[in-house]
């Protein structure tokens, strides 16, 4: 049984999605970030960024393996159950590297944009239109890469894909659109069909209920 500490987050949007692919038994504990329950101890304990999501997989041998970043936990989930990092060396190395771009590239810029376009106390026109321009070339650079090829890493879907569209799920509350992007769009509706996905999006929904 892995438990998952979340909330409707887009980090912990990717983990339950991966959480759904491979048929992991899991049980959610909210996490309320908006009232600060991220900032009790006992959360802290668990993650002393006071960050979700969290992840304890209690089914390891010895010691329950408590985990933080959303990066790491659908790694460490990929490499346990066998999904989401291709075997083939090529296909592997490109799901390694557009997963990269996703953590360090994609969801700062994305998260920026949201914050200028939405929670900026004191909004600066030229900065929130600096980091929609650099939202778009992200855009355009994921656009030209599933351009040419099925899925991230190549014609297996896994963890890059994961990552990716939790963000692009959640582009329009950074002010972003890829309305003008055939393969993301193509990509974009692939992935939202997948079983797996329409049950993340219902777990996370329920944070709310």
């Amino acid at each position: 049984m892995i438990r998952l500490y979340g909330y409707d987050t887009v980090n912990t949007i990717k983990v339950l999605m991966m959480l759904e692919e491979i048929g992991a038994g899991y049980e959610i504990l909210p996490v309320n970030i908006r009232k600060g329950d991220q900032q009790s101890s006992s959360f802290l304990s668990l993650n002393p960024r006071g960050k979700v999501p969290v992840i304890v997989d209690e089914a390891v041998p010895g010691e329950p393996l408590t985990l933080t970043e959303s990066g790491a936990i659908l790694m460490y989930l990929a490499e346990s159950s066998g999904f989401g990092l291709p075997v083939e060396p090529r296909e592997r190395a490109r799901s390694l590297e557009w997963l990269a771009f996703q953590l360090s590239t994609q969801g700062p810029t994305f998260g920026q944009c949201e914050f200028w376009t939405r929670i900026a106390p004191n909004p600066i026109p030229a900065v929130e239109q600096h980091y929609l321009k650099l939202g778009q070339k992200v855009f355009d650079q994921i656009e030209q890469h599933l351009d040419s090829t099925r899925y991230f890493s190549g014609n297996e879907y896994g963890i890059a894909d994961i990552a990716h569209f939790a963000w692009i799920l959640r582009a329009g509350h950074a002010g972003l659109t890829f309305d003008k992007h055939r393969a993301i769009k193509r990509w974009f509706a692939e992935v939202s069909g997948r079983p797996a996905t329409i049950a993340a999006r219902k777990a996370v929904e329920a944070f709310e209920a």
